[in-house]
């Protein structure tokens, strides 16, 4: 988890350096939203990628239950973060801006945005994934319900993801500064996107059946 963190940190410290000599100097508000966001993204790319039994994954574990409560972590902090996010880009008008002493805006993503577009849709896909994801992490950590209700609903964190995945790749600017972003969440959604479809299709972790002969 601190390997993904120190990526994740550094990626977006390198955009911002870009945007801080090429472009202009977000906004505070905007600073945390996007890096909360990203982060966000990334842990959630690693909770499908640690719910697997491949051997590369396995092998960074010394055994099974610790790879589950990697799992179950990184599945807490992308949920925590997740939360940290949508409160900035909904309630960040009343969050003080440090950087020149005004009220933040709802929607600080493409705020002037007006009409149908894939960006405003965007935005309500990312909600419904949030919605599911703290379903599904409630359910995981309350022992009560036992493991056949969560392997019940665990079943659709993969549309769950595919879902964050099309609210974070819509959203990310096309502005050359972000090309360290682009690249990380790239390289992070290859795998986890086709777990997630894995997932869904029911193909994800299933022994293939070994033929007899004679």
């Amino acid at each position: 988890m601190l390997t993904l963190f120190g990526i994740t940190s550094i990626t977006y410290g390198l955009t911002l350096s870009l945007r801080f000599y090429f472009d202009s100097i977000p906004r505070i508000n905007h600073i945390i939203m996007e890096y909360t966001g990203l982060l966000s993204f990334v842990y959630l790319c690693a909770v499908m990628v640690t719910g697997t039994r491949w051997s590369f994954v396995t092998s960074i574990y010394e055994n099974k239950t610790k790879q589950m409560l990697a799992h179950k972590y990184f599945a807490i902090a992308a949920v925590l973060l997740g939360v940290v996010h949508y409160v900035y880009f909904n309630y960040g008008r009343f969050l003080f801006d440090f950087s020149n002493n005004q009220r933040g805006q709802r929607g600080l993503h493409h705020a002037h945005e007006q009409g149908f577009s894939l960006k405003m849709l965007s935005h309500p896909v990312g909600e419904i994934a949030l919605f599911i994801l703290i379903v599904i992490l409630v359910i995981g950590l309350n022992r009560r319900l036992g493991f056949k209700t969560l392997k019940k609903f665990h079943i659709i964190s993969g549309l769950a993801f595919l879902l964050a995945a099309f609210h974070s790749i819509v959203l990310l600017p096309d502005r050359f500064t972000y090309v360290p972003v682009w690249l990380l969440c790239l390289l992070a959604l290859a795998p986890a996107g086709y777990c997630a479809v894995m997932q869904i299709t029911g193909r994800l972790n299933k022994k293939k059946p070994q033929s007899r002969l004679g």
